[in-house]
């Protein structure tokens, strides 16, 4: 059974986007937390549905909201790297990225 975790940044990422929604209207916060949801069960139900990105990252944009999920799959593993905002570029998480390499197992809260 494939499963799903998210990078720690990436979990502050997702949350600090939704505190912003929050601000305007909780109900714009709940609707990103539930396409996020959305897109997490479509990611685990059919995880090689998005093409290749870069090197082994596939990333995944939300319908309703200007985010993008950027992830990798090892083995049985979905590990979500990044929550970014559409209007940042892929430098906003290349840190992150090198990390990852030299640490060589990426590890994060699990989403099952």
């Amino acid at each position: 059974m494939i499963r799903i975790h998210f990078d720690p940044l990436a979990e502050a990422e997702l949350s600090e986007a939704v505190s912003h929604y929050d601000e305007i209207s909780t109900e714009l916060g709940d609707a990103l937390l539930a396409e996020t949801g959305r897109v997490v069960e479509q990611l685990l139900d059919f995880p090689l549905s998005v093409p290749i990105w870069k090197g082994k990252l596939r990333r995944r944009p939300l319908a309703r909201f200007p985010y993008t999920l950027v992830y990798l799959i090892e083995e049985d593993l979905i590990f979500v790297v990044a929550v970014i905002h559409q209007a940042r570029g892929p430098k906003h998480i290349a840190g992150r990225l090198d990390r990852l390499h030299r640490r060589g197992n990426p590890q994060g809260k699990s989403h099952t």
